[in-house]
């Protein structure tokens, strides 16, 4: 194992890697990190190996209690599939850096070989999972791209609608601050919360890996709905999105998605990730879940969560932590 102390250096060690997930890219580490250089300290750019490195990542570390966590929000890998040894290799050597937990979220599509790697590292599932393993990929190519009825009804609905959508692979200040003003209106609707400024949407969107896809009614020029994607090589994934109450009501969000799709397509990417799917165990609450599920695709499973604890008795503690103290969502 390796550590790179510069950031710049890291992050041009991995430009040319064929996976990096959108939470181990340069914009996300100036997003979680605000921007601000003098917090460097808080994060580790680990690479395998120092001449020909195959899996890297970026992880932040936390203290409280006087014990030290290391989390990890998936891996770079240079050339895929990734085999046990390179997992193994990777994760035992961090497991012997001086951490007393180490926080494991992987999104990289699930392997046997990913997981035999990591459990011989010393490494097993947590107690409890915080996060959603399943998603959904769509094919871009295809010649059609299906949807359920839901999907049908809304998108007809939103076709009688004077809209306008564009993408801005840069947009500028005031196209990022009315994307903010939207995002703070449906977290306060839907009583939510999550601390982010307009400067941190403003450091996503500074990356050419991020892009702002905006539709707009054309007689107002408000905007109605939103999302920051995450676009690299042939694939795509929505990170973030924001809509208003005229966009509930007029099937704007369903024709966001399929606009930003075809212009996805018309680009030569290959796929689509619709991001973690969540069910409910009330139905009343699956809203989020079944628009994700209406667009018809393969469902795929992630690596999802992983955990190393320097002692036993931490396995059942750090439960506690993230249910108790950080207030965490069981999935």
């Amino acid at each position: 194992m390796v550590t790179v102390s510069d950031k710049n250096q890291y992050f041009q060690i991995i430009k040319n890697f064929e996976y990096i997930p959108y939470s181990q890219t340069e914009g996300w580490y100036c997003y979680i990190n605000n921007g601000k250089n003098e917090k460097e300290e808080k994060f580790i750019f680990i690479l395998d190996d120092q001449q020909n490195p195959e899996i890297a990542c970026f992880g932040y570390i936390m203290k409280f209690f006087g014990l030290k966590l290391l989390m990890i929000t998936g891996e770079c890998i240079k050339k895929l599939p990734v085999n046990r040894k390179t997992v193994y290799s990777f994760y035992e050597k961090i497991t012997s850096s001086g951490y007393d937990f180490i926080e494991v979220n992987s999104p990289l599509l699930y392997s046997a070989e990913y997981e035999i790697g990591i459990r011989k590292a010393g490494y097993l599932r947590p107690v409890g999972f915080f996060s959603m393993p399943v998603s959904k990929l769509i094919f871009l190519q295809a010649e059609s791209i299906e949807f359920s009825k839901n999907w049908r009804k809304n998108l007809k609905k939103a076709e009688k609608n004077d809209f306008h959508f564009e993408v801005k692979e840069k947009p500028d200040k005031e196209d990022i601050f009315s994307f903010f003003n939207l995002y703070k209106i449906l977290l306060k609707e839907k009583n939510f919360y999550h601390h982010i400024s307009k400067n941190e949407f403003e450091y996503i969107l500074s990356s050419p890996d991020f892009g702002l896809a905006m539709l707009k009614e054309n007689t107002s020029d408000e905007l109605i709905a939103g999302f920051i994607f995450f676009k690299r090589n042939q694939f795509a994934q929505s990170v973030f999105r924001a809509k208003s109450v005229l966009a509930r009501n007029t099937g704007a969000t369903f024709y966001i998605y399929i606009k930003l799709l075809e212009y996805l397509k018309d680009k030569n990417y290959l796929y689509f990730d619709m991001g973690r799917l969540v069910p409910s165990i009330i139905p009343s609450l699956d809203g989020v879940f079944d628009f994700k599920d209406g667009l018809k695709g393969e469902y795929i499973l992630y690596n999802g969560e992983w955990a190393w604890y320097k002692k036993k008795f931490y396995r059942p503690l750090m439960y506690f932590v993230k249910k108790i103290l950080m207030k965490k969502r069981e999935a």
